[in-house]
């Protein structure tokens, strides 16, 4: 799945295609109006990670150029080593068909803690597909109560796969593969 390796550098300037929401995320870091929650969706294999991944790093760099992270800060380094500690990836377990109720709670129990390095806070849901419904019901209340220092965002092959009360309480960046 579209993991990254450590190490590999993932800025908005590296991602291919996704102009759309390219745009619309540099512009949030831009302006410092950062929703706290983003659905990224499309079909699988278009690059979502990669701009999940991009987006998070823009928005822990301490000197973001053009909405972009510079990729050169004590933030960026961390992100791109796998080793920030306001960073947390949940995904499915690879001998599990779907995520975790459990995997949900824990990563809501560490959405409520202050950053430890950052001002802020991300949690990516990578494969959000593969949340059950309990699952997406218990990112429910996280989502109605944002914390001001914490973004979520979530990964998922297509849109239709989550509960309607999960989809309308998040902003949506639909994802398209590139045309070149």
């Amino acid at each position: 799945r579209g993991r990254r390796a450590a190490g590999e550098v993932v800025k908005f300037a590296h991602v291919l295609g996704h102009a759309g929401a390219i745009t619309r995320l540099r512009r949030a870091v831009e302006r410092g109006r950062v929703a706290g929650s983003y659905l990224l969706a499309g079909p699988t294999g278009i690059g979502k990670r990669q701009l999940a991944d991009a987006f998070a790093m823009a928005l822990l760099c301490e000197a973001p150029a053009g909405g972009d992270a510079c990729g050169a800060c004590v933030q960026c380094t961390r992100v791109l080593g796998g080793t920030h500690p306001d960073v947390l990836v949940v995904d499915r377990e690879e001998d599990r068909r779907d995520i975790r109720t459990e995997q949900v709670r824990d990563a809501i129990k560490w959405f409520a803690l202050r950053p430890l390095m950052a001002q802020r806070k991300i949690a990516l849901i990578d494969g959000a597909e593969f949340l059950n419904d309990h699952g997406q019901n218990a990112l429910l209340k996280t989502l109605e109560d944002p914390r001001g220092q914490a973004i979520l965002i979530l990964v998922a092959a297509a849109e239709s796969t989550l509960l309607p009360t999960v989809r309308s309480r998040w902003a949506r960046c639909n994802s398209r593969p590139s045309t070149s």
